[in-house]
């Protein structure tokens, strides 16, 4: 289970990190193509409930897996 926390914690923060920036940088670049405002409160939430989403995804996978076969065969590509 600590290897699931391992790679699901910062799996999910950098993703929600480069989500973020990408949609920071691509509104900065072109703000015409991005003509619906939202208010900025709202992107908390929507970060949080995909955040969760996405490590509850990948800690869901990882449990189901290492219950399934030691986790050096589950990592092994034999």
């Amino acid at each position: 289970m600590e290897e699931t926390f391992f790679v699901a914690i910062p799996g999910t923060l950098i993703g929600v990190a480069l989500g973020s920036l990408l949609g920071y940088f691509s509104a900065s670049g072109v703000p015409d193509t991005f003509a619906y405002q939202v208010d900025y409160g709202t992107w908390y939430l929507a970060g949080c409930f995909t955040a969760m989403g996405y490590f509850g995804v990948g800690v869901a996978t990882a449990w189901v897996i290492t219950r399934q076969q030691d986790v050096l065969s589950a990592l092994s590509s034999k």
